[in-house]
């Protein structure tokens, strides 16, 4: 009489909850490596002053282009890091890649989008502030802020359910070939 061992493969309990402090903590990385570039780029870019047009805001372009280049660079930084250390993605690279690009595309025309109108709102609260510096930086990472955090919550779902997927590998089956000896 043979006994049959069956082993049961089981999920850790806290395995989305540790998904999502990692998550936290690299996006954190990939929000200040944002917004120090986003920093240098809007004061080394302030003289091009010629406006520009994209999803129906209009920009300065030296603030369009810091824009975009620090969304774009945080993203970077944040896919890199959180394939492997985060979720432990074996997926098809090239399909990751893909959902990536797109993410990345609904990302920069929604910042694009609604960051002017939340710099102009910031702004109008921030009327009191003399410094123009300061006034601007104020107006400006109030809106940047928020958007990074709405960028967060929507890249982790992106990355957990559509980018960064780890498949389980079936393992191929091994046939017991049995020989009858003569």
């Amino acid at each position: 009489m043979s006994k049959e061992i069956k082993t049961v493969k089981t999920e850790k309990p806290n395995t989305t909850l540790w998904q999502t402090i990692k998550f936290v903590m690299v996006a954190t990385l990939a929000g200040v490596t944002e917004t120090v570039t986003y920093a240098v780029l809007v004061l080394g870019l302030k003289g091009m002053t010629k406006e520009v047009s994209f999803v129906g805001q209009k920009y300065l372009m030296g603030a369009f282009i810091a824009y975009l280049a620090s969304a774009l660079i945080g993203q970077i930084v944040s896919f890199i890091v959180n394939r492997k250390a985060t979720f432990k993605a074996n997926n098809n690279i090239g399909v990751a890649l893909v959902f990536f690009v797109i993410m990345v595309a609904v990302i920069v025309v929604g910042q694009s989008y609604f960051g002017p109108m939340l710099n102009e709102y910031f702004a109008k609260l921030a009327g009191g502030i003399e410094n123009k510096l300061l006034h601007t930086l104020c107006a400006d990472f109030a809106g940047k802020a928020i958007l990074m955090f709405c960028t967060m919550v929507f890249s982790f779902i992106m990355n957990k359910f559509f980018i960064n997927k780890r498949t389980e590998k079936s393992e191929p089956e091994i046939k017991e070939e049995t020989r009858e000896e003569k």
